[in-house]
């Protein structure tokens, strides 16, 4: 337990090691990591094909038919195609957010509906390896052994493209998470590329540039700002590059939030806010949160609370201790603070503002991206640890094996999220047939008249295409 307690105090591991691709490079033990020829190929396959059951998955459980507040996006993509007002129609709010780019890709959906193209599926899965090809270009960058950066990549990438994502890419509705996740990672992997000794650098203009994509997400997106110059300031970059990410944080902000009306907790009286047990429902929540996807998060209990609780503590004390980026280990160690940051920070946001939708405190699958975050943030600031591991006999094995499994409860997984694409998809089969009882409308939408309307008029665009 030794090198564990000395990487928590801050104690850098021994040996100065070069990075992936420039010889052997010694661990605190003294003994070099294994780096087979052969564990790149296998570490990609295991990427590849837990990717693809996810992949599966989602296109297979693929929704066309509208499902809950898509209602509303194709009703509003239908009116600006006749009337044209694309501003509008982009910066509209959505409740108390603004969606500008679930938008775009409803009209663009809307105008590949002869195709039956799963658009959001595609803008999803974009976004998501978009934000994993920056994450494996900043373990590439880092000076470390070859086989820890190909163990964290992929670690990273299965946790990253969880199977538990499929139902944000097959659900449009949901979609608005990966398309924030993605940019997100992309930000932060650009702020800890880019170079501290420039004032402006390319890295630093794109990871600017990744954050406005993910303001454009949704409200959790703009959490992106306030995480960025956290990590930025743990970093201790310099004073002009923290002053740039505040006031265009600052700016964006306003303009997103500009116009909405305030936000309130989903059923709460503001008398009940500080109550005793709403406060402990509210902590529940933001612990369960972290446990997504690998505890009971339907019903849970104290087990999946803890274990979500345990997973950021850890991540906390690890981004604390190894956020300012020290040693061979620094650029990643970077980005995984940042990761924490921003993930944490989108835990308390719904924490605080969907605790109340259901008397239990139950965290919806969907908000697996933003815990994904924190747990590969947590992966990254211990790297560290993984090279100490490495260093030991039969490690190679055990990571194989703990390789394997998770591509098993991918493939688990997938089967899983067919059977409840099989369902939702049967209960809007149903609505569409008349069926109005509750066990169907409740898949659909609140209001089935306002439902009805706006599926016929899309049934009459799809008729005409």
């Amino acid at each position: 337990m030794t090198p564990l307690f000395s990487y928590f105090r801050g104690e850098p591991p021994a040996g100065p090691g070069p990075g992936p691709g420039a010889g052997p490079a010694t661990s605190a033990e003294g003994v070099s990591p294994p780096a087979s020829p052969f564990l790149p190929w296998f570490c990609g396959f295991l990427v590849i094909a837990g990717a693809l059951a996810t992949f599966y998955a989602a296109d297979t459980g693929y929704l066309f038919s509208p499902f809950s507040d898509a209602h509303d996006w194709v009703e509003q993509a239908l009116a600006v195609e006749a009337k044209g007002d694309w501003l509008d129609y982009l910066w509209r709010p959505h409740a108390n957010q603004r969606i500008p780019l679930a938008r775009a890709v409803a009209a663009l959906d809307l105008a590949w509906t002869r195709e039956a193209i799963p658009t959001f599926l595609v803008a999803g899965w974009l976004a998501l390896l978009t934000g994993v090809c920056w994450l494996l270009a900043v373990v590439r960058q880092a000076r470390i052994p070859a086989a820890v950066a190909t163990w964290l990549g992929c670690f990273a990438g299965l946790l990253i493209l969880n199977v538990a994502v499929a139902e944000d890419l097959a659900f449009p509705v949901f979609s608005v998470y990966p398309m924030v996740t993605g940019p997100a990672l992309a930000a932060f992997a650009c702020l800890a590329l880019a170079d501290a000794r420039r004032f402006v650098s390319p890295t630093f203009l794109l990871a600017l540039a990744f954050a406005v994509v993910a303001s454009a997400g949704n409200a959790a997106g703009l959490a992106v700002w306030p995480a960025l110059v956290a990590a930025a300031l743990l970093q201790r970059r310099p004073l002009p590059q923290v002053a740039v990410l505040l006031v265009l944080g600052a700016a964006v902000i306003a303009l997103f939030e500009m116009g909405l009306p305030a936000p309130a907790p989903a059923g709460a009286a503001d008398a009940q806010i500080l109550a005793p047990s709403h406060i402990w429902k509210t902590i529940q929540y933001f612990a369960v949160y972290g446990a997504l996807p690998w505890a009971r998060t339907n019903h849970p209990g104290v087990p999946s609370a803890l274990f979500g609780l345990a997973v950021e503590a850890a991540a906390v004390v690890a981004a604390w201790r190894t956020g300012r980026g020290e040693g061979r280990y620094a650029v990643v160690q970077k980005l995984g603070a940042g990761l924490v940051i921003f993930g944490l920070a989108t835990a308390a946001l719904a924490a605080v503002g969907r605790v109340d939708e259901l008397p239990e405190p139950v965290v919806p699958i969907r908000y697996f991206p933003f815990s994904a975050l924190v747990q590969v943030g947590l992966l990254l600031c211990c790297a560290p640890l993984l090279e100490r591991f490495l260093a030991r006999r039969r490690a190679t094995a055990a990571l194989v094996a703990v390789g394997l499994i998770l591509v098993a409860l991918q493939v688990y997984g997938a089967a899983r999220f067919g059977r409840t694409s099989t369902a939702i998809k049967a209960a809007g089969a149903a609505f569409d047939r008349g069926d109005r009882t509750p066990e169907v409308v409740r898949f659909v939408y609140p209001d089935p008249a306002r439902a009805a309307a706006i599926r016929a008029r899309l049934a009459q665009r799809r008729a005409r295409d």
